[in-house]
């Protein structure tokens, strides 16, 4: 067995505990992994193509059973493109989880950050 799916499970069924209802953020570890957490995309690069390759992935995603499908929306990393941030804004209202997250250093994505 692969370790990203026994960590997933693991994690999930930790956030059960005390009667709450089981939640993970993960990446893809393969067939009947989707049981578990809302799975997204990876740390990716901030650029249009990203964004053109990430639509229909998202598509295609729940083909595969990861039906809460989500991104690191703008980018993990990349240069700062307001136009481009907008359209990954629009494009996020779409998946089943909005999320926001960026590497600090290059690339703050709150969005009360965005004027500096």
């Amino acid at each position: 067995m692969k370790h990203l799916p026994w960590l997933n499970y693991l994690y999930y069924k930790n956030s059960e505990q005390d009667n709450k209802r089981g939640l993970g953020f993960s990446r893809w570890g393969g067939r009947g992994d989707q049981k578990y957490p809302i799975h997204f995309s990876g740390d990716l690069n901030s650029s249009w193509e990203t964004l053109m390759f990430e639509v229909p992935f998202t598509t295609y995603s729940g083909n595969v059973g990861c039906f809460f499908w989500a991104h690191d929306l703008g980018g993990f990393y990349g240069k700062r493109n307001p136009e481009q941030f907008a359209r990954w804004m629009q494009f996020g209202l779409t998946n089943a989880t909005f999320r926001i997250h960026s590497t600090e250093e290059d690339l703050d994505r709150r969005p009360w950050f965005l004027g500096r």
